[in-house]
């Protein structure tokens, strides 16, 4: 087999096995090769974790607020 007959048949062999149904696909991510079925079943989010130091202030905050906001201040009356 010459050398040209060779790289014909490789050549063909590479363009009927590229679009065989059977052929797995690969993605390649930032974890590295990766089948598209495993990119589909990611795990479900979760909430984001919240310090309890963070929410104290919030909590803190909101009911200074709330008292200044309703707190009795002076009444205006009218001296006519």
């Amino acid at each position: 087999m010459s050398k040209r007959s060779f790289s014909l048949a490789i050549l063909l062999l590479a363009l009927v096995g590229g679009s065989s149904a059977n052929a797995t696909n690969w993605v390649l991510t930032a974890q590295g090769w990766r089948q598209p079925a495993e990119l589909l079943a990611q795990p479900a989010p979760t909430a984001p974790q919240l310090h309890p130091l963070v929410l104290a202030g919030f909590q803190v905050t909101a009911s200074a607020l709330a008292l200044l906001a309703l707190a009795p201040g002076k009444v205006a009356r009218n001296s006519a």
